[in-house]
């Protein structure tokens, strides 16, 4: 019988923090720190249960949607007409090649003043629920500012989906 995937992660971290931790000596404050870094890691992988497939679907169909609404409100700006193609063509591809696509349409200073505005605050869309699902994805480690102001990775790509 091979031990679950749970209980390895639980042996590790018991490991760590019963045996390694207590023979870390006072005057070795690194290694003290990047065996709590350990610990914090291996909390956070058990809590995610295997869940990089739903986030990476999550990403794809953020990425995609902003893509789209790029595309809309691109309509009719001659001067982005080279990356507007790239971008619609991308949308069909591999999550880094949408992303560069979308990264050109972002960046080109052609266009108009109205989409360019447009755009950025689709884009900080974009971003803000990115940074919402990468702070509560990493939330076990307890590094961030204000845990108490993020929601649970089931939550967020509950509604994201």
């Amino acid at each position: 019988m091979n031990p679950s995937q749970e209980l390895r992660l639980r042996t590790l971290i018991r490991t760590v923090s019963e045996t390694i931790i207590p023979a870390i000596r006072d005057d070795a404050p690194l290694a003290m720190e990047q065996a709590g870094l350990l610990v914090a890691h291996l909390n956070v992988l058990l809590e995610q249960g295997n869940r990089e497939q739903e986030v990476d679907l999550f990403n794809s169909a953020a990425l995609k949607a902003l893509a789209g609404e790029l595309l809309n409100l691109s309509s009719g700006e001659i001067a982005l007409e080279r990356e507007r193609e790239a971008l619609a063509s991308a949308l069909g591809g591999d999550y880094a090649t949408l992303s560069f696509a979308t990264e050109r349409l972002l960046a080109s200073p052609a266009g108009s003043f109205e989409f360019k505005q447009r755009s950025m605050l689709e884009a900080l869309k974009y971003t803000r629920k990115q940074n919402q699902l990468g702070r509560s994805w990493f939330q076990g480690t307890g590094f961030d500012s204000s845990p108490q102001s993020l929601s649970s990775v089931e939550s967020l790509l509950a509604v994201g989906s």
